[in-house]
């Protein structure tokens, strides 16, 4: 039912939120398998809320029937965010897997991070 969606969206959130935090202590002590599993995480969520808004949308259409032109909208409406929202996670994956990838050549180490840090762009 509808708890138990809002139960699942709110685990999900809280994984993502979960998730973001062992990605970015992982950065902090140079730990590529830390970002890396937020990473793994993070697109794991992003597929869940995808299907939760598909199971959704089927309960709504078994729930009413094919209501014409609003279903429709909505589910162009949800189309489009799932869209925006890959964009989003392609920048989000991008930088997880430059730091990964850095990290596991000895690029962008803990030993070597003040030769490296004027290629970051926080500093």
């Amino acid at each position: 039912g509808v708890d138990g969606r809002v139960a699942i969206h709110i685990t999900l959130d809280a994984l993502a939120i979960a998730a973001t935090l062992l990605s970015m202590l992982g950065a902090v002590i140079f730990n590529s398998i830390m970002v890396g599993i937020g990473l793994t995480v993070i697109v794991a969520n992003f597929i869940g809320k995808i299907l939760l808004e598909v199971l959704y949308y089927k309960d709504v259409v078994d729930a009413f029937g094919d209501v014409g032109e609003d279903i429709e909208i909505n589910w162009a409406v949800m189309v489009t965010g799932w869209i925006i929202g890959i964009f989003i996670l392609l920048f989000y994956a991008y930088a997880h897997g430059a730091f990964i990838a850095e990290n596991v050549r000895g690029i962008m180490t803990k030993s070597n991070y003040q030769n490296e840090k004027h290629s970051c762009c926080c500093v």
